[in-house]
């Protein structure tokens, strides 16, 4: 009976396998990272820009505080402080967006963080579910109502999943994210060394309105003046794509010079292709593109205009775990062209496997999501291609 159970128990553990570990690209192509961007950069400078995703409950200071170490462990660099950028407020006096900041001091040069955190504009929505995270009789003290009986892991997986992190997805696409799109307008601007010439007030926050930005000499950009690369976590793609989409860098084309110097995008637990079919479309002009990734598709054609030529196609990487219930691949399609590689990016999916696969049936739905943040992704991150074995 014990040689049975241990033979049981040697097959199930043969049978739980991490199919994408080392992780595996889809083109034998390279792509290059933090490290070789720096090797490549004139001021031995780079400068990223990174934005949470869904399930913005659980983001904050600590969020960017985790994305900074993990980054300076990938690059062997020492643990950075991390400080208060700026925080921007709506005319209620209700903190919409906020950024921190940090610098990561590597062998081959500086790398210029900034973290954008948005998610306490949605928690008030957040708060509207709050009654159904709780099974019956685990109801808090003082609640007005009795929950239903519900299998304990449907409940953890809807309470997680749906009620406190699709929720941000299901705000932002509304009108009630137009404060976060204000916010994050505003910021980008900024962020870029502009003005939106709002003052303290948030400029316009509707999908369908482009806003001023002009260079303030005033302002010290900490992106777009060398080498840029974004980081952006699921949801946090497309807010990022439509606040700099949305900007009117004038006859200047003050913003397409700026967003000339992104050379590379990682998008982690890519959703691209599911939120952007629910983008309403910026108003007509020549940024305009059609397809379900309108967003991502005008960033791509607004960097690499005329300020952008001959500056090479922009690295497109979209890392996933194929069991992530709330990720996607990203093709040629969602990006406005036919073929993985054109003369406005270079795109590489990766694929990943975030935790163990039991028996081919199952994997944690929730680490195949947050498990992103791994190590194993910030090596892709900081060495590109080479961070793949």
């Amino acid at each position: 009976m014990r040689i049975s159970f241990a033979i049981l128990f040697c097959a199930a553990l043969a049978a739980c396998s991490k199919p994408y570990d080392p992780p595996q690209a889809d083109r034998a192509d390279t792509f290059l990272g933090v490290n070789q961007t720096l090797e490549n950069s004139p001021t031995e400078s780079v400068q990223m820009i990174f934005s949470h995703g869904m399930c913005s409950h659980n983001h904050g200071y600590r969020w960017a505080v985790r994305r900074a170490n993990s980054m300076a462990r990938a690059l062997g660099a020492s643990e950075p402080a991390v400080a208060d950028g700026k925080t921007y407020y709506d005319a209620n006096g209700r903190k919409i967006v906020e950024s921190k900041v940090a610098t990561l001091v590597t062998e081959n040069g500086r790398v210029d963080a900034t973290f954008f955190i948005w998610g306490r504009a949605v928690d008030p929505y957040r708060d509207e579910l709050e009654y159904e995270n709780y099974r019956e009789g685990e109801e808090p003290d003082g609640a007005d109502y009795r929950s239903p009986k519900r299998a304990k892991y449907n409940q953890a997986l809807r309470s997680e999943l749906i009620n406190r992190c699709f929720t941000d997805a299901v705000v932002y696409l509304g009108r009630n994210g137009d404060s976060i799109r204000a916010a994050m307008r505003k910021a980008t601007c900024e962020l870029l060394g502009g003005s939106t010439h709002t003052g303290d007030q948030l400029p316009p926050g509707e999908p369908n309105v482009r806003v001023p930005c002009r260079r303030d000499v005033t302002l010290t950009a900490r992106a777009g003046t060398y080498p840029t690369i974004l980081m952006p976590e699921s949801l946090g793609s497309i807010i990022l794509m439509d606040a700099f989409v949305a900007l009117d860098g004038g006859r200047e084309k003050f913003v397409e010079q700026r967003l000339s110097n992104v050379v590379s995008i990682f998008l982690a637990t890519n959703q691209i292709p599911l939120l952007s079919l629910g983008n309403a479309p910026l108003v007509q002009s020549a940024l305009l593109a059609s397809g379900p990734a309108a967003s991502f598709a005008r960033f791509l054609d607004s960097s690499r205009t005329q300020s952008g030529r001959g500056r090479g196609p922009i690295q497109v990487v979209a890392i996933s775990d194929p069991n992530d219930l709330l990720s996607f691949r990203l093709l040629p399609k969602h990006l406005g062209g036919a073929s993985s590689k054109t003369d406005k990016y270079d795109l590489t999916n990766v694929l990943v496997s975030n935790d163990y696969t039991y028996l081919g049936l199952l994997e944690n739905p929730a680490v195949a999501h947050y498990g992103t943040e791994g190590d194993h992704v910030f090596r892709i991150i900081a060495d590109g291609s080479k961070g793949l074995k």
